[in-house]
């Protein structure tokens, strides 16, 4: 029977094993799934955004269309071209095309240079680099004020970076890189908002690679309650960024989904927060959103017309779709190796059945040879009891075959019992019975206190001066003369150590005998390393 039960549970564990990859595969963090969720929510409102900027972009469209004097219109194209900055390159192009003509007829040369800055941060979007650096150099730093110069620097540092990983050449990559950080440098000098200076210190950090400093910049400007929506767009997402390098990616998603639904608010096509996020997502079990997700960056940088952008998105496509195809490869393989369990499990019942079947024709044989065995058991009980005194060695073995004949006895039982559910053997239903088992049992445990008792008649006693007065044994009844605590003891004293033999000779599983030597040992007042020597000098008599 054990060979059997260890067999069936050994096909459990390889049924389990096949098939738990899948089944626990997704363990998705509760936050992240919110975060996600209100994300979806905010992506079906995409349009609705959309719209309101476009409201808001016809209204100063009309405004240009009334504006008498060129300084109206130059002011108008300035904001038409913020708000095309990061939404339609083309649109912004053209606009700040158009500030820039204004501001020539003007002749005012800060407003040529708001004119150059805002067209070299538009060509960077758009990934036209070498057009962007051209207009920068050609800016008079010397002309600037100390906001222009902050600007200037902005999109030099951004310009430079870049160009960086748009390259990826060891030498220019890190020429590149050398030129953003000085740059950067600049951007934290002239930066004279605070709030906005975490942001620029948290950029220089984190592109110095100083990952913890740089998160603790971008936190503090992450507090500020009135930090504007794309400024929080840029601080998750750089956040997002920096906690992936940390290697704690649920952090770093969080980010991400924060990011992406601030640029979803501020309507900004030009973004690589949605595009990262679907890059995080495909780890992590969430392949139709990656692949939804990076469906929409790529649409959104379709429509801004960003070069560099497609290039990157469409990378991370091609690794969301090869995941893809290796989880619908994964699927079929878990239903070929379910159809080869459920044929495996077809052969082991058949061989399980001629096994029931052969061992139902043994059972007749088997009860003579219990009832025997029974008989010659009881004979040994008595000739047990009518002695005085008995070798330890000799009283161990008497009890393990005592317990052994029990279990025997109990399996027996059982096994009769299904018998007769299906054939009449009350007969057989009538020798054996639980309340004979338990009844023998009961004597069992009797006969072996007097018997230890007689050979250690002072093992109460003694074992009581390891406890103080309140823990100590007291005798319940007349009828019972140890207890379990006591029996498992006593067993001990007789060399037998094993717990899974104490536990088979007192009917207990391995756990509960070893739950109650920790007890008793815990409630003694010596130390439970010495308990079990304190017992095993009890002499006998």
């Amino acid at each position: 029977m054990k060979t059997q039960k260890m067999y069936k549970k050994s096909i459990l564990v390889f049924i389990f094993g096949l098939f738990a990859t899948p089944i626990f595969a997704k363990n998705q963090n509760s936050e992240i799934d919110n975060l996600l969720k209100s994300l979806d929510s905010e992506i079906e409102k995409r349009e609705v955004y959309q719209n309101q900027k476009q409201i808001t972009i016809d209204s100063l469209k009309n405004l240009l269309q009334e504006a008498t004097s060129q300084t109206q219109k130059y002011d108008y194209l300035k904001q038409l071209s913020d708000q095309y900055g990061s939404f339609v390159y083309d649109s912004a192009w053209v606009y700040t095309k158009k500030m820039f003509e204004m501001a020539d007829s003007i002749a005012v040369d800060s407003y040529r240079v708001d004119a150059k800055l805002k067209m070299s941060f538009i060509l960077i979007s758009s990934g036209l680099y070498s057009e962007a650096k051209t207009i920068l150099q050609n800016i008079d730093l010397s002309k600037c004020t100390n906001a222009q110069k902050l600007e200037y620097y902005t999109n030099l540092t951004r310009l430079y970076f870049d160009l960086r990983d748009y390259v990826k050449d060891e030498y220019f990559s890190s020429y590149y890189g050398e030129q953003g950080l000085v740059a950067q440098d600049s951007v934290v000098i002239f930066q004279t908002n605070k709030d906005l200076k975490n942001i620029a210190l948290g950029q220089k950090e984190m592109r110095n690679e100083n990952i913890d400093l740089s998160i603790g910049y971008f936190e503090s400007a992450l507090s500020n309650k009135n930090i504007s929506v794309k400024d929080e767009a840029l601080v998750t997402s750089c956040l997002g960024y920096l906690y992936s390098l940390k290697g704690n990616n649920d952090e770093s998603i969080k980010m991400l989904v924060r990011a992406a639904i601030c640029d979803i608010k501020s309507v900004t096509k030009e973004t690589v927060a949605l595009r990262n996020l679907a890059d995080k997502l495909k780890n992590y079990n969430e392949l139709e959103r990656a692949s939804n997700y990076i469906k929409i960056a790529d649409e959104d940088a379709k429509f801004y017309n960003a070069r560099q952008r497609m290039a990157e998105i469409g990378n991370v496509y091609t690794d969301i779709q090869q995941e893809r195809m290796k989880l619908i490869e994964e699927q079929r393989n878990n239903y070929v190796r379910f159809f080869m369990v459920m044929c495996l499990l077809v052969v082991i019942g058949v061989v399980l059945l001629f096994i029931v079947i052969k061992q139902y024709r043994k059972l007749n044989e088997t009860k003579d040879l219990i009832l025997k065995s029974n008989q010659d058991l009881q004979r040994t009980n008595n000739k047990l009891q009518e002695t005085n005194k008995i070798k330890e060695e000799y009283i161990g073995y008497f009890f393990r075959v005592n317990s052994e004949f029990i279990q025997k006895q109990s399996s027996l039982q059982n096994k009769i019992n299904k018998l007769l559910n299906n054939k009449d053997f009350d007969k057989l239903k009538s020798v054996v019975s639980p309340e004979d088992l338990e009844e023998q049992r009961l004597e069992l445990y009797k006969s072996f206190d007097k018997i230890f008792l007689k050979i250690f008649p002072t093992f109460i006693d003694e074992y009581n001066l390891l406890f103080s007065d309140e823990d100590r044994y007291r005798q319940t009844t007349s009828d019972t003369l140890l207890d379990t605590n006591l029996r498992i003891f006593a067993l001990i004293r007789l060399g037998i150590k094993d717990n899974e033999d104490i536990a088979e000779f007192l009917n207990k599983s391995v756990n509960t005998v070893y739950t109650y030597k920790t007890k008793i040992k815990n409630k003694s007042i010596v130390d439970n390393d010495d308990f079990e020597k304190r017992i095993m000098q009890i002499k006998a008599v």
